[in-house]
């Protein structure tokens, strides 16, 4: 029977009751083409950027491969495998992180399985291995998503081992995930390491690109890896050698946006970002600001059409205006911090989240009043900001002492400057507690 890609009502009468009463090698060749075509059908509506219409016919095939794994795993469990690794996928992109969590986990020890019966689905249990680990850091469970993510480089090192030129991309991709799980975990050397691998094979893919359109992907892929280098070097302190690493990924990602208009606009409003911290981390606030310009310019535009870019807005805008007023542009700089609050309320507003992003703003935006010798209407914006963190520091102490410490120093200063130092005294005793308890 022919299946197309349209809104899936579910199996078809025939096709159930066939699944129903299987027993005959014939039973299971139909029911495998079915599951084939279902599964073919759920790949077009995810190519085609709807992934809520691929649930339904992925679902059935799993259940279809289900049933003939029950009955024949030799032959069927690596088409479980993949129905399960692509449903995990689909769903993931919906937001629905636990369930595909668990789908990957299982797709994972499918793969396994087969995977010691049969040598070519080692590149199919590395893949999921990697997306398994990006599912586990996710659900915040890094010290697993990094062992997990190792054991994706291994395999892929030794897929690529036996041939390079095939492999080269896939090992990147395993390498970079890896870095970032080291990073996560505060592991900032590994984290350097696996992204200096990276970016090395990526080179060697762009210049080794048979055409132009190869190797502009090829060049998205450096780019991306440069920007995670970056951000790893900067964490470990190398702080001339990161900003190097995220000036040329802005430069690849602004010769991209440039040959294709309407895409990478993203990508480069991402690596401004990172170019003007990392601008800022060698004291060029000049130059920090006139980076961070052009990312805000970028994502406003972009936020026209696309609400989830707001929040990066928001960051952007609250960091030009650290980096406006240290370049001594004071008035430029009290305009950006004030967008920053107006933007990360409304963001805070409808959810809660966003409550940390209010703070720093608020806690910035009080910096700057003060500045500009306003310390009255500095005050509540200093008070207002150490509420927030003060909640975020409770749930989360690791985290967010860092921001709460700040804020209340801040807030302190400003009742000194307006002559309440009862009140600063305060502030600065619960500092102390804060710093005690982390030594």
């Amino acid at each position: 029977m022919e299946l197309t890609a349209m809104p899936w009502t579910g199996l078809p009468d025939p096709v159930r009751r066939r699944l129903e009463t299987a027993g005959s090698p014939a039973d299971f060749e139909y029911l495998a083409d079915v599951a084939s075509q279902l599964s073919e059908v759920g790949q077009q509506w995810y190519r085609d950027r709807q992934p809520e219409e691929a649930i339904g016919p992925t679902r059935d095939a799993v259940e279809i491969r289900r049933r003939l794994t029950a009955a024949d795993a030799s032959h069927y469990e690596g088409g479980l495998a993949t129905a399960l690794s692509n449903l995990g996928v689909y769903l993931f992109v919906l937001g629905q992180h636990e369930e595909a969590l668990e789908l990957t986990q299982e797709a994972v020890d499918s793969y396994r399985r087969v995977a010691q019966r049969d040598s070519r689905y080692w590149e199919s249990l590395a893949a999921a291995l990697n997306n398994f680990g990006n599912r586990l850091a996710v659900a915040g469970r890094l010290d697993e998503a990094l062992t997990v993510t190792d054991e994706a480089v291994t395999l892929r090192r030794e897929l690529f081992s036996v041939d390079p030129v095939r492999y080269a991309g896939e090992l990147a991709a395993a390498l970079n995930n890896l870095a970032v799980r080291c990073k996560e975990l505060g592991r900032h050397e590994d984290a350097v390491e696996y992204g200096r691998e990276t970016a090395a094979l990526r080179r060697v893919r762009v210049n080794t690109a048979h055409d132009q359109h190869t190797r502009d992907a090829e060049e998205a892929e450096l780019a991306a890896a440069l920007n995670n280098l970056g951000e790893a070097l900067s964490a470990l302190g190398q702080h001339a050698p990161a900003r190097e690493a995220s000036t040329e990924a802005a430069g690849i990602y602004r010769a991209l946006a440039q040959a294709y208009p309407g895409h990478y606009a993203a990508d480069l409003a991402t690596a401004l970002s990172n170019l003007a911290k990392r601008e800022w981390e060698v004291q060029r606030a000049p130059e920090a600001a006139s980076a961070a310009e052009e990312a805000v310019a970028l994502y406003q535009a972009l936020s026209q059409t696309n609400p989830g870019i707001l929040k990066d807005l928001s960051t952007c805008l609250n960091n030009l205006g650290v980096y406006r007023a240290a370049a001594g542009r004071a008035s430029e700089a009290m305009q950006a911090s004030q967008a920053a609050v107006a933007l990360s309320r409304h963001l805070a507003e409808t959810n809660p989240s966003f409550r940390g992003d209010l703070g720093i703003a608020l806690n910035n935006l009080a910096t700057r009043l003060a500045e500009a010798r306003r310390p009255r209407e500095a005050l509540p914006h200093a008070k207002e900001a150490v509420g927030y963190l003060r909640e975020l520091h409770a749930a989360f102490p690791e985290r967010y002492s860092p921001d709460l410490l700040d804020c209340l120093g801040n807030l302190a200063n400003r009742l000194t400057e307006l002559g309440r130092e009862a009140e600063a005294e305060q502030y600065v005793a619960e500092s102390t507690r804060i710093r005690r308890g982390r030594m």
